[in-house]
């Protein structure tokens, strides 16, 4: 694609499943950020998210044989230019080292017809994944969604705009649990595009809370307790198809938990917490689901010392409980017969976890594998 300037849509949806999956696509060297660029860059080569212009345009000093007859945009291609959106947003916000692919008037059009025609249910998934991520995305950027003022972008969101989101997300949640079928999918997502826009990722660094924060603690802590509600409910053997939006969620949702777990501010009672959202049941359930994955979806790993990613989530997690029931237990006089803090502390992640090419902090401390950002 790179070393012959190969651009079709063949490559573009190949590249789409790559990254979407790119949980299983395990590398030591960083390639998500890469890999991301280069589909933007094939929606660009392909005008995907521009409008279908009427007339074949001629430009100057520009052979005529190299200029292609103007064809109706297809179904298929506004898929690819929604899906190159929705990925590339999920894996910036969850990095926070790229951009998404930039919204554009089309890509509305786009969003608008597949909602109308809705060829199979999958069309009704993505719409509904696109329209929880773009308020995601609006939040993100800290301004409205209008490709203007870019000045502006990534500024906090004020008060008006918040609540504008917030009203935005209401809407969308309210026909997403009034309709008959429910899809787990869209349910997580949901759920975790809440926990964004309650508590974004700025919540992380810092102890000193603004008022929106302190606001936004109790939501933030229900977007998590319904996340799990959905999750757990999930069978373990459908852990194999899951794309890495839901890994994405997962960690974020454990990692915000901590978070408040462990905030100092006198206005928030870590205790309720863990009285609240039984964070070690939650945690003991994670781990003894991802542990049956491997069995239950038949999967032979016996080619890989490391075995399923399902297993490697397991055995990090695993390691961090010790940790975790330190910090709940740290102001009771029953002894733990579980490993000290010191001892967690020194505890080794296998080296096909490594977590070298990380320049996050806060996914340092949380996130158990590399997924070659």
């Amino acid at each position: 694609m790179v070393l012959q300037s190969a651009k079709n849509i063949d490559l573009l949806l190949g590249l789409l499943t790559f990254i979407g999956w790119a949980n299983y696509q395990v590398h030591t060297k960083p390639f998500l950020a890469i890999f991301t660029q280069l589909a933007i860059s094939l929606v660009f080569d392909l005008g995907l998210n521009k409008f279908v212009p009427k007339d074949m345009q001629v430009m100057p000093c520009v052979n005529q044989k190299y200029l292609k007859p103007v064809t109706p945009r297809t179904m298929e291609e506004r898929r690819a230019v929604l899906g190159c959106f929705l990925i590339t947003s999920i894996i910036s916000s969850f990095l926070q080292k790229t951009d998404a692919l930039r919204w554009t008037p089309h890509m509305d059009e786009c969003l608008q017809m597949l909602d109308e025609r809705e060829e199979c249910l999958n069309d009704e998934i993505l719409v509904q994944q696109i329209r929880l991520q773009l308020i995601v995305e609006k939040m993100a950027l800290g301004t409205p969604h209008d490709g203007a003022n870019e000045s502006m972008k990534h500024r906090e969101p004020t008060s008006v705009y918040l609540e504008h989101l917030h009203s935005q997300l209401q809407s969308v949640k309210t026909n997403l649990l009034a309709g008959s079928q429910k899809n787990e999918v869209v349910l997580l997502q949901l759920y975790s595009a809440e926990l964004e826009v309650a508590l974004p990722i700025s919540f992380l660094h810092t102890n000193q809370l603004t008022f929106q924060q302190r606001q936004s603690l109790n939501i933030g802590l229900e977007s998590i307790r319904s996340w799990f509600s959905v999750f757990l409910t999930i069978a373990p053997a459908a852990y194999v198809g899951f794309p890495f939006s839901i890994f994405s969620q997962l960690v974020r949702c454990l990692m915000m938990l901590y978070r408040l777990i462990t905030l100092d501010d006198r206005t928030w009672d870590e205790n309720v917490i863990w009285k609240t959202a039984d964070t070690l049941l939650i945690l003991d359930c994670v781990i003894n689901n991802m542990d049956q994955v491997a069995i239950l979806g038949g999967l032979d790993k016996s080619d890989s010392p490391e075995g399923h990613i399902c297993s490697q989530l397991a055995q990090w997690f695993r390691s961090l409980r010790p940790g975790w029931e330190a910090r709940l237990r740290s102001d009771d006089l029953v002894l733990s017969t579980s490993p000290t803090l010191q001892d967690f502390n020194e505890i080794s992640l296998p080296e096909s976890l490594g977590v070298e090419g990380f320049d996050n902090d806060w996914l340092m401390d949380l996130l158990p594998w590399e997924f070659g950002f």
